[in-house]
């Protein structure tokens, strides 16, 4: 019993020390902050268009750069932050619209924190060989930096992660629906929700579930999108998304993405044609697809390969999002977890886990000190490969021990 004490005692704490790790960026730039130069002002300044009755004008620029007038340039922000995510989206922030914005921030940075903790929490009960050493993951993960951003910014991509998490947790409990569901909410972000569900639909054994729980899930929201804006609204926009020209250096920096369209357009943007470029990157990103779905199905079915396959498809989901910021990243934490629980299994050391213990403390230790969205896209392309290379020896050779531990009294 005192032991259980002590755990909960340092768990409590180790809760304590990520909320403090998670806020201090805040603290640091609270007169930034203060002043709108954030994503989460787009956000806000989305919300109190709804909140005011104008939500057939959501994506009209005039009404936003009006509605964002009540931000200052003080610290380099442009006139303009434009909301270009789905209507439902908006419904969110529609309510922290009607507070002071400080009053939102703050509100929207505490969601985010409790997210963020309790998307790792969410995992916890399938980290059987983390769970002595839980307290020093939740310590260490506050300090990953794409979480960091995520939540300085006051952007929607922790919520992302918590809606990942549930995923998970749904899959391990044979609730697919759920977990199709979980996914079809993540739809805020496309370019993320809509990868993993393929990667899902292909590979995993009951994907009608899946889809029936996305499928049904979208439906809603796309009506409840009507209803927040009007049906004209509604059907324009996709060609709200297609405004901004891709290659636009002033709107998008495809080079500043942690992913493989970023990486591609870092080392080959100059030198080949667009279309080039673009097809080396659909092949690439098709090949990851191609690797995760392959892997999964033709595995073993225990719930330990389930977890470290699920990190496979998220790690793939994040290189081939055709967008992504450095605050997206932070969706690798729940790979992160779920290896880190693999490389605590008393196992013999190999080469490959030896890889893949590298990769989790590049992916979290970098970019505190280099904040380099290529270097990050390498880490992130090197825990995919490792990963992919402790399945492959699992199915291999390591399926007979994976049977003991799942039969009864094994």
């Amino acid at each position: 019993m005192p032991v259980e004490g002590s755990k909960r005692k340092l768990l409590f704490l180790a809760v304590l020390g990520a909320i403090f790790i998670q806020v201090a960026p805040v603290w640091m730039l609270r007169e930034q902050i203060k002043n709108g130069s954030s994503d989460f002002s787009a956000f806000y300044s989305a919300g109190r268009i709804l909140a005011t009755g104008h939500g057939s004008q959501l994506y009209d620029l005039e009404v936003q750069r009006d509605a964002q007038r009540i931000f200052t340039t003080k610290f380099g922000r442009p006139p303009l932050l434009p909301f270009n995510h789905p209507p439902f989206e908006a419904l969110i922030f529609a309510p922290l619209s009607l507070l002071p914005y400080s009053t939102a921030f703050a509100l929207w940075m505490a969601c985010n924190i409790v997210m963020s903790i309790g998307a790792m929490f969410l995992v916890r009960p399938y980290l059987h060989s983390l769970q002595s050493y839980f307290d020093l993951a939740l310590v260490a993960l506050s300090f990953f930096l794409p979480l960091l951003v995520a939540i300085s910014q006051g952007q929607d991509s922790i919520l992302v992660l918590f809606l990942f998490a549930l995923c998970l947790a749904g899959l391990m409990r044979g609730r697919e629906g759920f977990a199709g569901c979980t996914l079809a909410l993540a739809m805020f972000k496309p370019q993320l929700a809509l990868p993993a569900m393929l990667m899902l639909t292909l590979a995993h054994e009951k994907r009608r579930r899946l889809l029936i729980g996305f499928l049904s899930t979208c439906f809603a929201l796309g009506l409840l999108s009507v209803g927040v804006v009007g049906w004209r609204a509604f059907v324009g926009y996709p060609a709200v998304l297609l405004q901004s020209v891709p290659e636009n250096p002033g709107v998008i920096n495809p080079g500043d993405m942690p992913n493989l369209r970023g990486l591609f357009f870092a080392i080959l943007g100059q030198r080949v044609p667009m279309p080039t470029l673009y097809l080396c990157i659909a092949a690439f990103s098709a090949a990851l697809i191609a690797i995760a779905v392959t892997v999964w199905q033709s595995g073993d079915k225990f719930q330990d390969s389930l977890q470290l396959n699920f990190a496979l498809v998220v790690t793939a989901t994040v290189l081939v999002a055709f967008h992504g910021n450095l605050h997206d990243s932070a969706l690798l934490i729940l790979p992160i977890l779920i290896a880190s629980e693999w490389l605590m299994r008393k196992r013999a050391n190999t080469v490959s886990r030896a890889l893949l213990a590298a990769s989790v403390v590049a992916l979290i230790v970098l970019p505190m000190f280099w904040e380099n969205r290529q270097l990050l896209c390498l880490a992130t392309l090197a825990l995919f490969a490792t990963i992919w290379s402790e399945l492959r020896a699992n199915r291999a050779g390591g399926q007979q021990s994976f049977s003991a531990t799942a039969a009864p009294g094994g």
